[in-house]
């Protein structure tokens, strides 16, 4: 999927604008997140509708505990690397 925040620079190659890293990325490279890469161009996310991961945890851990009580409560995590890693 294209992104929006990106521009190209004067050697061909392609800034990502979206973290302060400032990813300058050639033809097929990935950002440092993984999440972007270069592709025919122009910046595209490479994670887009898809899941990194996917567990059942206890109820216990979960706020629901009291209001629906069940053994497991499965549980879907999204791609966030990005935010992990780049400072704030």
């Amino acid at each position: 999927m294209p992104t929006t925040y990106w521009h190209r620079l004067d050697d061909g190659r392609v800034q990502c604008d979206v973290c302060p890293r400032f990813c300058k990325l050639q033809e097929g490279q990935r950002g440092l997140c993984f999440v972007r890469a270069c592709e025919n161009g122009q910046v595209v996310l490479t994670t887009y509708g898809r899941s990194s991961g996917f567990c059942v945890d206890p109820i216990e851990k979960k706020p629901l505990n009291h209001y629906l009580p069940a053994p497991h409560r499965p549980e879907q995590r999204h791609p966030v690397r990005v935010h992990r890693q780049c400072p704030r």
